[in-house]
């Protein structure tokens, strides 16, 4: 932009030292016309293709200003792109928020499930147990029995202890084969009950298998999650009182923070294009003040170069008239050298024809003096193009600065396009932070009601 500008000023120079070069021409050119005029005329051509150039060069600033406003089309394209990208970004982390929460889910439900299935395993013992300790109690009650019984035998006669070791004899067969079907029973039940705790201890175990490679399956997916977790265990105490205020505070905070933060950025963005619009507006207006001098100092070129002409064609006259005058002067002169034997009467023409070369040569003056008032008019009209030249490189200083503040705007946007990422990136981070706390108060709250049930 300063190349075009320093390139302009020197059009202008070249085309104001041109239109200088031909008033010198004009009024201190030798006496002959055609000289004059093809001097002339090629003076003007080269203030004209100088003015060109200066024309040309006034496109080429437009041209830059045309890609100016294109790069801020490219930059508010590119804005609009990020708030997409940051849309897209919120949507991909309430979606994986709402898989890790299935996650976790899926999780308990078969951490209870183990359980349920451990305690049915630990039921089924116990009744194998007892099952196996019934049959030793009997034998138990019959030998005390007995040996009651034979207590009692002392006290009595033999045919009292005859019956009574008959009725003995019958209960003992009668036990005995009670015994032997309470066995036979008992080991059915026992059979049964092995299997039945095989078959559910291969299921139980199938399932176990199952759940682990589920376990597995969920533990791949969210590996970088567990990972975090196992992390966070040496660090979990204090982590609990940290989740409980951060949970406090991002309850309090977080709907006025991320409205205040929207807010702000949304302020910054339209202030950022309001200066731009601003910037655009004085742009505007700059160029169409330069069209308007442009084309009112072309109006005054034309009216100036008519006016030399007139000028010029006016002096071209009276040189003509002096040459004639000046040849009749010699005439008369030799005349009056050849007439002054002559009688007054010839004196009364010399003096007649004296009186007329100096009406010749006051007329001669009179045309120079307009000559000058041309020439003086002319000059004021280069100074008045200088001022306007001066008030064209204050407009171009002008336009500096707006594009310097155009680039200034979107510095400012680029830099808080960064912040908004670095505030999304400590929210993001503030987020799992909270996440594992979470996990962390669930672990505890499990493992807790673990140890309870064990209990």
């Amino acid at each position: 932009m300063q190349q075009v500008i320093a390139q302009i000023e020197a059009n202008t120079t070249d085309a104001i030292k041109c239109l200088q070069d031909e008033n010198s021409v004009v009024l201190s050119g030798p006496p002959f016309p055609q000289t004059i005029e093809a001097k002339k005329k090629v003076a003007v051509k080269r203030a004209l293709n100088r003015l060109g150039r200066v024309f040309t060069d006034l496109s080429t600033v437009e041209t830059y200003t045309a890609d100016l406003q294109e790069e801020r089309l490219n930059s508010r394209k590119k804005l609009q792109a990020s708030e997409a990208a940051y849309k897209e970004l919120e949507e991909s982390t309430s979606n994986m928020r709402d898989e890790l929460d299935t996650c976790q889910a899926r999780l308990k439900d078969m951490t209870s499930r183990l359980r349920d299935g451990e305690d049915r395993i630990k039921l089924l013992s116990r009744e194998l147990e007892t099952a196996k300790l019934s049959p030793q109690v009997a034998s138990k009650d019959r030998i005390s029995t007995q040996e009651r019984m034979r207590s009692k035998d002392v006290d009595k006669g033999p045919k009292v202890r005859m019956d009574e070791y008959l009725q003995l004899v019958a209960t003992e067969e009668s036990l005995r084969a009670e015994n032997e079907k309470l066995k036979k029973e008992h080991m059915a039940a026992v059979k049964e009950k092995e299997t039945r705790e095989n078959n559910q201890r291969n299921a139980s175990l199938a399932n176990v298998e199952r759940y682990k490679e589920v376990i597995a399956k969920v533990t791949a997916d969210n590996m970088v999650f567990l990972m975090k977790l196992k992390q966070s265990e040496a660090a979990l105490s204090a982590a609990q009182t940290r989740a409980q205020d951060l949970e406090k505070e991002v309850e309090k905070s977080r709907r006025q923070w991320l409205e205040e933060a929207s807010a702000e950025v949304r302020g910054i963005i339209l202030d950022s294009l309001r200066k731009v619009e601003v910037c655009e507006a004085n742009l505007r207006e700059l160029e169409t003040e330069r069209e308007l001098h442009v084309e009112e100092w072309d109006a005054k070129l034309k009216a100036a170069y008519e006016k030399l002409d007139k000028v010029t064609a006016s002096r071209d006259w009276h040189e003509k008239r002096l040459v004639e005058f000046s040849e009749k002067y010699k005439t008369l002169e030799e005349e009056k050298l050849k007439m002054q034997q002559r009688s007054e009467t010839d004196s009364r023409h010399r003096q007649h024809a004296e009186a007329e070369s100096r009406s010749l040569i006051n007329n001669l003056r009179e045309s120079k003096e307009k000559l000058a008032s041309v020439s003086s008019e002319l000059a004021a009209a280069l100074k008045e193009i200088e001022g306007k030249k001066q008030d064209l490189i204050e407009k171009d200083f002008e336009i500096k600065e707006l594009v310097v503040q155009l680039g200034k705007a979107n510095d400012q946007l680029q830099t808080q396009l960064k912040v908004n990422a670095v505030l999304m990136k400590k929210k993001e981070a503030v987020e799992w932070e909270l996440m594992e706390a979470e996990a962390q108060r669930d672990k505890l709250k499990e493992s807790g009601h673990s140890q309870r049930v064990q209990f």
